[in-house]
């Protein structure tokens, strides 16, 4: 049967990208269809999945396709596949299915591989099979040569060479105010030559800190006010603020030093201020990445895992990331500078996108229970949404709480096998490839029988229940007694989870399920 239906109708790349232009390209849904596929792991959903994400229910995604077979068909005069009832079959002309996949009467589509040749040629993307790390190092290296890159920071490091050798610990302690402030560099002729000035302003090759509030100096010159200030937290004047600010700058140094880890963590100077210190006297040994979101975004798209109670400092995760790329054969003969370029060059637009919680979440989960009360009642808002929202970062930060929060919950699960002694299935413990099965994660219960649970993410920590459940979902919730919803939250801090109740949500469906979408299914005749 899936031999007839996955006949490959589109013979060639060459074919899907003359209907690919021929397309009108303005509100074309069936195109927004064939790109969420191409954005789905494997190129593989369902339609229940689309629907969701656009809104709509099934029949309309099956229309757009239908129309979209209907034009492909008509422009490459291809011939129409029927049905044993007579009726068409234009959903395998985009498409084909993969029998495996085809569970609890779910139907799987894929996009067809000329298909995705085509889509990935038109509109200047890369098919994920072929975007691999090793390549996307490749093509760094070729984008920036080395040799060039190399003579490009050449000041950059003559100036950190002198700055070193110059702004010692010894050094430091002796340093008068004016050597060490930023702020005079256009009123006092030594104002450019400066332990903040020079780290701030000439070797931002060497890691950028430019951007954010002067008061990251710990003190600094006020032009507007014309006078000296300080941060409060290193003393109540400014000559005591001064003189404790050096003895954080040579703790910190000493702490480098020693590789304590602890002790850089508690330093006071804050973290971009002291991310380019260490940087700046410890090359080999610190990175030049001062912002922990990007840092957590590096490690996540890296693959990287690491314990977040072992990893629990920046400083400690910046290693990560560098040990990384010294056992990394494309990578490790290259200075850390080339480093942290080839970071933010290649996932520039992943790291513009922040994420709305910071690093791993933490699999030590408390498990809760709930009594279940009343519908919960909203206040009314006047809201909107502005022309300039940004609905692509609004669903990627979706996506990646929800990414973390199954990562979180695999983890959990394999940690409760483990410790009940069941090693075995906790190597069998999976994140599900297919969003069309209808669950996260195959798992085992305390007596080592198959579950399945779907994971709902939340950021915050509500007194209600609140999240989206499918159709597809319900149906495993009502008929499969191995099914379990685990609803995640608060992962900002020490993360919660409680495992919905199915007798009680079943129950009382009609108070506690809020309808946001209806199909309207209706025999008509024309008068």
């Amino acid at each position: 049967m899936y031999e007839l239906e996955n006949k490959k109708r589109v013979e060639n790349k060459k074919q899907w990208i003359r209907v690919l232009k021929n397309e009108n390209q303005e509100n074309n849904k069936a195109l927004d269809i064939l790109l969420f596929l191409y954005d789905c792991k494997n190129y593989t959903s369902n339609g229940k999945v689309i629907a969701d994400y656009f809104n709509t229910d099934v029949a309309a995604i099956n229309s757009y396709i239908k129309s979209f077979g209907k034009r492909v068909i008509d422009l490459l005069n291809i011939d129409e596949q029927l049905r044993d009832d007579g009726t068409h079959r234009r959903w395998n002309i985009p498409f084909e299915t993969v029998p495996e996949l085809n569970k609890n009467g779910i139907f799987t589509w894929k996009l067809r591989n000329e298909l995705v040749e085509a889509l990935a040629e038109q509109y200047d993307l890369i098919p994920k099979e072929y975007e691999s790390l090793e390549d996307k190092i490749k093509q760094f290296i070729e984008e920036y040569p080395y040799d060039e890159y190399c003579a490009s920071i050449e000041e950059d490091l003559a100036v950190r060479k002198l700055f070193v050798e110059r702004f010692t610990v010894n050094n430091i302690m002796k340093l008068s105010i004016d050597e060490f402030v930023i702020g005079k560099a256009n009123i006092d002729e030594n104002g450019r030559d400066t332990f903040c000035y020079l780290i701030e302003r000439k070797m931002q090759h060497l890691g950028q800190m430019l951007g954010s509030f002067v008061s990251k100096m710990g003190v600094w010159y006020s032009k507007k006010n014309n006078r000296y200030d300080y941060t409060k937290k290193y003393g109540s004047t400014l000559e005591e603020a001064f003189e404790n600010l050096k003895k954080e700058i040579c703790f910190l140094l000493t702490s480098a030093n020693n590789d304590d880890y602890e002790a850089i963590e508690k330093c006071k100077i804050a973290d971009l201020f002291k991310g380019k210190i260490l940087s700046t006297y410890y090359p080999e040994k610190f990175l030049c990445i001062f912002d922990e979101e990007d840092i957590n975004k590096f490690l996540n798209l890296l693959n990287i895992e690491y314990d977040i109670h072992e990893f629990n400092t920046l400083e400690k995760k910046k290693k990560l990331l560098a040990d990384f790329k010294n056992s990394n054969k494309l990578l490790k003969d290259y200075s850390d500078y080339y480093y942290v370029l080839f970071l933010y060059k290649t996932f520039r637009n992943e790291v513009k996108v922040k994420n709305t919680i910071s690093g791993e979440i933490d699999y030590n989960i408390e498990f809760v229970d709930f009594e279940y009360l009343r519908n919960h009642e909203f206040l009314k808002k006047n809201s909107y949404r502005s022309r300039t929202t940004d609905y692509e970062k609004i669903n990627r930060n979706k996506k990646d709480i929800g990414n973390r929060g199954e990562k979180a919950v695999l983890k959990s699960e394999i940690n409760k096998l483990k410790l009940l002694g069941l090693n075995d299935l906790a190597k069998q413990v999976i994140i599900c490839d297919n969003d069309a099965i209808g669950y996260d994660i195959d798992s085992f219960d305390n007596n080592g029988n198959p579950i399945h649970i779907e994971v709902k993410t939340n950021s915050g920590n509500k007194s209600y229940l609140d999240f989206y459940i499918t159709d597809n979902e319900l149906q495993h919730l009502i008929n499969d007694s191995n099914y379990y919803i685990y609803y995640l939250f608060n992962i900002k801090g020490k993360p919660k989870c409680h495992i919905i109740n199915r007798e009680m949500i079943l129950k009382n469906n009609k108070e506690f399920f809020q309808p946001v979408i209806y199909k309207v299914n209706v025999d008509v005749l024309e008068k």
